[in-house]
């Protein structure tokens, strides 16, 4: 996949977000430049999921946010090397009814009605709620070693050792449109664009097309006998 491969996927998984009618901010169309701030959040031991999510959208590190402030993130390096990040809210759960008050708070915030320690002791009053994990796609050519360190993998919730084996390369749009199937399943099954027989509905048919565009890993990335035990193929 080439740098203009990758920008063009965020592209069209913005298009699909607004069509599920979930969009809020598209903030950056190519790969997101991580601070050092954020990436020692990040990476220190001390630092729960609210540490890391607070601080992504206090400096702006996404590309783009959705209706209910998760927000996605998409980075891009030569050879292959990506990293894509959902970011869930930790107070919503995925219960779109609660981004009314939510919104409020941010509106609060942007126009400095509030600081921004008000606005997140406001956010935590609606309570933490765990139900969305934390997904984090990579794929490493240079950390591959086989059955330890997949090439291309799956990373689910905050334990950040778990590493789920994936045959493919994937897209930054077949990242978005797993994730809002699985997770935004009501928008997905039940939206207002017109039924596609064969595929129950436009966006089913649109993950089938861009599970093509999604490069097979060769034998020197997936090994054979990797290819013997389960792995998302």
């Amino acid at each position: 996949m080439t740098e203009s491969d990758f920008c063009a996927s965020i592209t069209a998984s913005w298009r699909s977000i607004c069509q599920l009618e979930l969009e809020s901010t598209f903030s950056n169309p190519t790969s997101v430049r991580i601070n050092k701030e954020f990436r020692d959040v990040c990476l220190s031991p001390e630092s729960t999921y609210l540490d890391v999510y607070y601080t992504g959208i206090r400096l702006s590190v996404y590309n783009f946010m959705l209706i209910d402030y998760s927000y996605f993130q998409f980075n891009y390096d030569k050879n292959n090397q990506l990293r894509y990040v959902f970011f869930p809210n930790p107070h919503i759960g995925g219960q779109l009814d609660k981004c009314i008050k939510a919104a409020e708070f941010h509106e609060y915030r942007d126009a400095n009605a509030i600081s921004e320690d008000e606005f997140t002791q406001k956010m935590g009053e609606l309570k933490s709620n765990y139900t969305i994990p934390m997904i984090r796609y990579e794929n490493s050519p240079r950390e591959y070693s086989q059955f330890y360190h997949p090439c291309s993998h799956l990373h689910i919730g905050f334990h950040s050792s778990n590493r789920w084996a994936v045959r493919r390369i994937f897209t930054p749009h077949a990242f978005v449109l797993l994730i809002l199937k699985h997770y935004y399943s009501e928008r997905w099954f039940f939206n207002k664009h017109v039924a596609d027989i064969e595929f129950l509905n436009r966006f089913e048919k649109e993950l089938v097309a861009e599970k093509k565009k999604c490069q097979k890993l060769d034998s020197n990335f997936f090994s054979d006998n990797e290819d013997l035990t389960f792995y998302w193929g």
